[in-house]
């Protein structure tokens, strides 16, 4: 049984809360778990078993073409089960409980995120919050962040900036990433700099419940030939 309670304060204090195997029996984590995975096997012609095994097929695609990386993602993120897992009844019921339990959930950004090894300068965000990269301002917010695989420290897991989301007049600035995509990010004050920098791994059915205003970043993947497999939704409660 999950204490809300806990989960409200480590939100407060910390701005994120690491929930340990909360979807490793659910029905819609289960089946997203075998929708990648049948689609990979028609994808790469195999008949594997574990998303896990497909890494070594992915690096060694990747190292001859580039492009795949955002090949597999962009497909990968339009299979149906993947709005169904992250808006699962289990998941909403926790996140209405920590927003509000009477105010109608609106949900956006549902993503499926796949980090190749030597990708990183493509692929991984700099230190920002999500309420940069979202079009809501001024609601009560959450973003829920799931771990598709386990990810260890060598696979460079979420990195946060504990506590950031109390600081007040953070400055922004423009990012521009290897592909020459500009993001938001920001400056990183002598305030912030001081912030401990907080990192953990996370198992297969982890999640991690993050503050709109918690400032993180996405961590460098040194592991060869393993991929980091997350998914991610933002949840909003709306104010008449």
């Amino acid at each position: 049984m999950l204490n809300v309670n806990k989960i409200k304060k480590d939100l407060k204090i910390k701005g994120f809360c690491h929930i340990k195997k909360f979807l490793c029996k659910n029905k819609n984590f289960k089946k997203h778990q075998l929708e990648v995975v049948n689609f990979l096997n028609f994808y790469f012609k195999k008949r594997l078993k574990k998303i896990e095994d497909f890494d070594q097929i992915i690096f060694s695609k990747f190292k001859k073409n580039k492009k795949i990386s955002g090949s597999l993602n962009d497909k990968i993120n339009l299979l149906p089960s993947l709005h169904n897992l992250l808006n699962d009844d289990i998941q909403l019921g926790i996140i209405k409980k920590i927003l509000s339990k009477n105010n109608p959930l609106i949900c956006n950004n549902h993503r499926l995120r796949l980090q190749i090894p030597g990708n990183d300068r493509l692929a991984n965000l700099p230190w920002h919050f999500d309420e940069q990269y979202n079009k809501f301002k001024n609601v009560n917010s959450i973003v829920v962040w799931i771990s598709l695989v386990d990810i260890t420290y060598e696979m460079g897991p979420l990195v946060f900036k504990e506590s950031s989301h109390k600081i007040k007049n953070v400055k922004f600035k423009r990012f521009k990433k290897s592909s020459s995509a500009i993001v938001p990010s920001v400056v990183i004050s002598p305030i912030l700099k001081k912030k401990r920098e907080t990192s953990f791994e996370t198992k297969k059915g982890d999640i991690i419940l993050i503050d709109f205003k918690t400032i993180h970043k996405s961590g460098i993947n040194l592991a060869s030939h393993k991929v980091k497999w997350s998914a991610q939704a933002r949840f909003h409660s709306i104010n008449r």
